[in-house]
């Protein structure tokens, strides 16, 4: 995350993003296909990391180079509040989920579980941020003022 909005400005934040979230999402995932812990597990967590920490940043960059300035407490108001929902529903389920599970996942006494509903929700954002990327270069090869952006958003 420390160099991510260098490479976000140079390469386009909406397409690190994505590629990043692949990395994320696809992490988590294999995270759940692990049953014993081996220590060059920790490499792979290494990068995930990365990615996550990435994704996380440069979201709120995308969102705020996106939107114009009039809007931009809205929208921080409305991410703050789908990430505060995202941390109020995904921890009981993903409890439940654990609970449901431990009986078959001995192994991880059901914590195997979690990697699955964690990384799936990740890839299944990177379709809309595909998206973004368009709107994202849009947006820094026409230079648009805020008025043209906002039309720019409406009719993507």
């Amino acid at each position: 995350a420390l160099v991510a909005g260098r490479i976000g400005d140079r390469f386009g934040l909406a397409r690190v993003i994505w590629g990043s979230s692949i990395l994320y999402g696809l992490g988590l995932l294999g995270g759940g296909v692990a049953q014993h812990w081996h220590y060059w597990y920790l490499g792979l967590v290494f990068v995930v990391s990365i990615a996550a920490g990435s994704v996380m940043t440069l979201a709120w960059g995308l969102l705020f180079k996106l939107m114009p300035p009039r809007d931009r407490g809205a929208i921080a108001g409305l991410a703050t509040t789908t990430k505060g929902f995202g941390l109020l529903v995904g921890v009981p389920l993903t409890g439940l989920a654990i609970d449901l599970l431990r009986p078959h996942l001995s192994a991880t006494q059901g914590f195997q579980a979690l990697w699955p509903l964690l990384g799936v929700p990740i890839l299944a954002v990177i379709p809309l941020v595909i998206r973004l990327e368009k709107i994202e270069a849009d947006v820094d090869r026409l230079g648009l003022d805020d008025s043209e952006r906002q039309e720019l958003l409406s009719t993507t």
